[in-house]
């Protein structure tokens, strides 16, 4: 039996591998697109979240609190503490989410008996770690400020580093 010979079909096999590197290469930057919008999707979406429960959580402090002098919201600000840290926005978000939950015990409080608490929380707060996503970061809180019945508390946020 003959067996024909490879130079008839070389530039066809030439051409198919050509195609199938081109193929290759295309879905690699596809799903580096996708994967960007995706990303950039979620964080819109935790955004979006994170809006709705605050204005759920107003909504619901506003009908309790209707007429008294107490701390009816609590915002959380926070910055990384070197421009190069490499702090992630999701991460930073899910940190501020953690952190209000733990304060949510000054909302409802007397805003004439705020400085007692705030130093409580202030001193077990400060230096304190989070993991998020199997990474340690570390907490440092630099301002807390009571203006118009709000808590606002900015905070630095920084990688944790194991001595």
């Amino acid at each position: 039996m003959r067996v024909p010979s490879l130079d008839r079909f070389a530039k066809a096999v030439q051409m198919m591998s050509i195609f199938l590197c081109g193929v290759i290469v295309g879905c690699a930057v596809f799903n580096s697109f996708f994967h960007k919008q995706m990303e950039k999707l979620m964080a819109t979406n935790n955004e979006l979240w994170e809006a709705n429960r605050e204005l759920r959580d107003e909504v619901k402090i506003s009908d309790t609190y209707k007429n008294k002098q107490v701390i009816s919201k609590i915002v959380v600000r926070a910055e990384n503490s070197k421009p190069t840290s490499e702090v992630k926005q999701i991460a930073q978000e899910q940190i501020k989410k953690k952190l209000q939950s733990e304060l949510g015990i000054l909302r409802g409080n007397s805003i004439y008996e705020i400085d007692r608490d705030a130093k409580i929380a202030s001193l077990l707060l400060n230096k304190k770690r989070y993991t998020v996503e199997q990474k340690d970061y570390e907490i440092e809180i630099k301002t807390m400020l009571l203006v118009d019945k709000v808590l606002h508390i900015w905070i630095t946020v920084a990688p944790y580093i194991r001595n």
